[in-house]
């Protein structure tokens, strides 16, 4: 579910889940229409840790922004080359 706030501010995020010792980031952003998305298998970095995408899709474009969602994984133990 996108929020108000973040349908309609460029550069929003919304919806950080964070489980455990085993990290799920669940992220949904709103940019420019031309914005590139980030790739699957590439890393996020949140708070100087590094996070393993696993998922990255188009939501909707909304108002001449584009809407996209990343889910990305953190592991404990994950060493990303």
């Amino acid at each position: 579910m996108i929020t108000e706030l973040c349908e309609n501010q460029e550069g929003a995020v919304d919806g950080l889940v964070v489980n455990d010792g085993n990290e799920t980031a669940k992220l949904t952003i709103v940019a420019k229409a031309g914005a590139t998305l980030p790739e699957k298998a590439s890393t996020l970095t949140i708070d100087q840790k590094k996070y393993f995408i696993n998922h990255v899709g188009k939501a909707k474009r909304h108002k001449g922004k584009v809407v996209f969602t990343i889910d990305a994984i953190h592991h404990d133990n994950m060493t990303l080359a």
